[in-house]
């Protein structure tokens, strides 16, 4: 089954955070592109929890979504190289990706804002960022995307490609099935998003072809 990717993540910079641009893009050479190969943050399921989070916001705004990474045996020194979407469109930007450790005694920073980055949270760029002393003490840690809408409609993705190594070199990516949509402009009281056939059926097919084996890394269209 084929899948076609995000544009390239573009680097942003916001209020004294800096947000490093995510190490994978549109052209990636299939010879030279991550292989699917799952590791020790996927947990149990083959796609973790499947959920699906929809945001207005106007026309260019940043918003953040949630991507939660839970594991019961979280391990210690992997370093994240980098995210990408599966199946986004080039409508779909995305501006910026954290690492965070959330907020008080929770992991969670965020489910969904309609601001980039979200306020209050201990975050750290995404890129680079090594599993730290907190995300092993709570048992996870949450990813955070910047995404805008370049023009008006909904548009989504229905989960993430994780990609990381461990002290070893060894390179993982897994797939978290925690899909993402940005409906704009955003309409006056507007709370979530419609309701996405699509990608809830993208979801069930690429859940099938994890479970059944077939999983196979999406490609640049």
């Amino acid at each position: 089954m084929s899948r076609r990717l995000s544009q390239p993540l573009v680097p942003t910079v916001l209020a004294l955070i800096t947000i490093i641009s995510i190490s994978c893009t549109q052209g990636d050479d299939p010879e030279t592109a991550p292989a699917y190969h799952p590791g020790p943050l996927q947990g149990t399921e083959p796609w973790g929890t499947i959920t699906l989070t929809g945001v207005p916001a106007r026309v260019d705004q940043p918003i953040s979504i949630g991507v939660e990474v839970v594991s019961h045996d979280m391990p210690a020194d992997l370093r994240i190289e980098g995210i990408r979407l599966i199946g986004a469109p080039d409508e779909l930007r995305v501006v910026g990706a954290l690492a965070s450790t959330g907020r008080g005694e929770s992991f969670v920073c965020v489910g969904s804002s309609r601001s980039f980055p979200p306020a209050g949270c201990r975050v750290d760029p995404l890129e680079g960022w090594r599993i730290s002393g907190e995300a092993v003490e709570h048992g996870g840690f949450q990813i955070v995307l910047g995404l805008a809408a370049s023009r008006p409609g909904t548009y989504g993705y229905p989960g993430v490609l994780l990609t990381y190594t461990d002290t070893t070199g060894e390179r993982f990516t897994d797939v978290f099935l925690q899909g993402g949509q940005v409906c704009a402009p955003m309409k006056d009281g507007q709370l979530g998003c419609p309701r996405s056939g699509e990608i809830r059926r993208d979801q069930r097919e690429v859940a099938e072809d994890l479970e059944a084996g077939t999983f196979v890394m999406p490609t640049a269209a």
